[in-house]
């Protein structure tokens, strides 16, 4: 049982870290989407900016005491008699409503892919903390010496070769017998 639990939570682990690779993969597409969209905006927005009036156009906004250099005129509509002039005023105000509204969405788009990235990795930073305390906790499992090697009792080597006393006198013997025959022969001349 203990040998299958480990490799449980690996493969649950897996299809976390897989999920998680999704979600990720699913927000750099977001992330893609939503920079490709800010370049447009930008660019939409240095169009926008560097408009220029034509002259006649100019010189009916000066009537107002209006200055040359702004790119939206701000002044009550009811003042402008040309509808053309009109039309062009209205449509300028359009499109920079519909810019800020783009960055709008697109800032709120933004924030949301950063706050699950944090939500992200604030999962992973406590996955890896269970995964320490886990791993910790298997330590703590080891063994812990008792008896005499708790106090730092040399480890006993004996051999596994046994013999009986019998036999071993009897070998002392021969050993014996040996010696004194191999003195007599050297003795003798």
């Amino acid at each position: 049982a203990e040998l299958l639990k480990p490799s449980e939570e690996d493969e649950e682990e897996k299809k976390r870290r897989l999920a998680e690779l999704e979600k990720l993969l699913r927000q750099q597409k977001e992330l893609s989407e939503v920079e490709k969209s800010l370049e447009d905006t930008s660019v939409k927005y240095n169009e926008w900016k560097d408009f220029q009036w034509t002259e006649v156009e100019e010189s009916e906004l000066q009537k107002y005491g209006m200055i040359s250099s702004l790119s939206m005129p701000s002044f009550p509509l009811g003042l402008i008699k040309d509808p053309a002039l009109l039309k062009a005023i209205q449509k300028r105000h359009a499109e920079l409503l519909e810019l800020r509204k783009t960055l709008k969405r697109d800032t709120i788009k933004m924030q949301e892919i950063c706050e699950a990235l944090e939500e992200m990795e604030r999962r992973q930073r406590e996955a890896e903390l269970r995964r320490i305390s886990e791993q910790s906790k298997e330590w703590i499992k080891d063994f812990v010496p008792s008896g005499p090697a708790e106090f730092g009792a040399e480890p006993v080597f004996r051999s596994d070769f046994h013999i009986q006393p019998e036999e071993a006198r009897a070998a002392a013997a021969s050993r014996k017998a040996s010696r004194m025959q191999s003195r007599e022969s050297s003795v003798t001349p």
